[in-house]
């Protein structure tokens, strides 16, 4: 609402409009519809609050539990059954995680974040509990060459969170990878992760 002066419609352009007082609408506007191919809304004065709709997702749920999604990649062989868990998974609750613990790599520290990879310790699909699969001592933030050699179980970190570098890796591959023996996680406060390293070492470190 406005309080002022209008201008005479013969003075209008030449003289502008005085306003003295303005006062907001006091009522409530929502979005009561929309459409979410489109883009399109509704807006409505003093209408009710919308009720919530529960869609039945937990939120903190990993969605790699989908059980859709899990009967899709059981067709996949397992390079591409990792692939495609670590794209959805790493879209969600877990990644989100990760960054809340190590603030960015947990090797390098680099903190731009759409480079880095939620990996898992144990992988997804060897967890056997969907607890497993979204907790965060069960994972790391990593740079995609650090993620790919981890995957690969190239490289693991023993309990003291040091760099443990297979034999597999020649020197000279190690220099194009800007990877040393001296690399270890950016903290040591996460002792609830030696569990899963330990197992990572048993399981997927190629020794």
């Amino acid at each position: 609402m406005i309080g002022g002066i209008r201008t005479a419609e013969k003075d209008r352009g030449a003289t502008a409009d005085t306003v003295n007082a303005r006062t907001l609408d006091p009522a409530t506007w929502f979005v009561t519809a929309y459409d979410d191919r489109t883009g399109s809304y509704r807006i409505e004065r003093g209408a009710a609050r919308p009720r919530e709709v529960d869609d039945g997702i937990d939120p903190n749920t990993d969605p790699g539990n989908d059980p859709l999604f899990q009967e899709f990649v059981a067709t996949l062989d397992e390079t591409e059954r990792e692939a495609a868990i670590k794209a959805r998974v790493g879209q969600g609750p877990f990644r989100v995680a990760l960054l809340e613990r190590w603030k960015g790599c947990s090797v390098t520290g680099c903190k731009l974040s759409e480079l880095l990879v939620a990996s898992h310790v144990k992988p997804w699909s060897q967890c056997k509990t969907a607890r497993e699969r979204v907790q965060v001592d069960n994972g790391l933030l990593l740079v995609p060459n650090l993620d790919r050699l981890f995957d690969r179980g190239l490289i693991t970190f023993d309990d003291s969170f040091r760099i443990q570098i297979s034999p597999l890796l020649k020197s000279g591959t190690l220099s194009q990878l800007n990877v040393t023996p001296h690399m270890r996680l950016t903290t040591s406060e996460h002792i609830d992760m030696r569990p899963f390293l330990q197992w990572h070492r048993d399981n997927m470190f190629r020794s």
